[in-house]
């Protein structure tokens, strides 16, 4: 044979032969999938659509919903919920983002605010922003929440940054630096 043809054999060779290989490995892999499990309100979610998600450091899935803040330890959930007699629960049930930052505080955009949540004695409290003394915002308006490289928490409100500083470990609010960033 020529040449061409036997450089023709040599690549049609190879060619099944990482085909035949890549479809092993496909096989194996799909068998290592780990199972899915579609969880809903017949679970106990408070409500079926989800506005966001986060695992904490603790293993806990947290999922905010239209109808509150759910806590999932893999076999049931525990809702919070705002309670008008209750000053420490959430002061709404509409949540929309979650972070926890490095100390295990988790920070909470409601639908009328931020709320910081202690995990520890399972009370939230309101964090106190404004764009200016004289005039209040509009709650809603807080679009993101971050944690940067130093443990600071930066909050989007409007067309406005705030960082936002508490003592490591504290939960204390009065203990909180609130610094516009324009």
């Amino acid at each position: 044979p020529s040449g061409f043809m036997q450089w023709l054999y040599y690549t049609i060779r190879v060619g099944w032969i990482i085909l035949l290989s890549d479809m092993a490995f496909l096989t194996n892999t799909s068998a290592q999938v780990p199972p899915f499990e579609n969880i809903s309100s017949d679970q106990g979610l408070s409500q079926g659509v989800v506005l966001c998600m986060m695992q904490d450091s603790k293993g806990f899935l947290w999922a905010g919903t239209k109808a509150g803040l759910n806590r999932y330890d893999g076999y049931s959930f525990r809702v919070f919920r705002h309670n008008l007699f209750d000053t420490l629960s959430i002061p709404d049930n509409r949540v929309v983002q979650l972070l926890e930052d490095r100390s295990g505080r988790i920070w909470i955009i409601t639908a009328i605010g931020l709320t910081l949540f202690d995990p520890r004695q399972d009370i939230f409290q309101p964090v106190p922003l404004r764009l200016n003394t004289e005039e209040p915002f509009l709650l809603n308006e807080i679009t993101s929440l971050r944690e940067d490289a130093i443990g600071a928490i930066w909050v989007r409100l409007g067309s406005s940054f705030f960082r936002l500083t508490l003592p490591r470990e504290s939960f204390d609010l009065s203990k909180l630096k609130i610094r516009r960033i324009e």
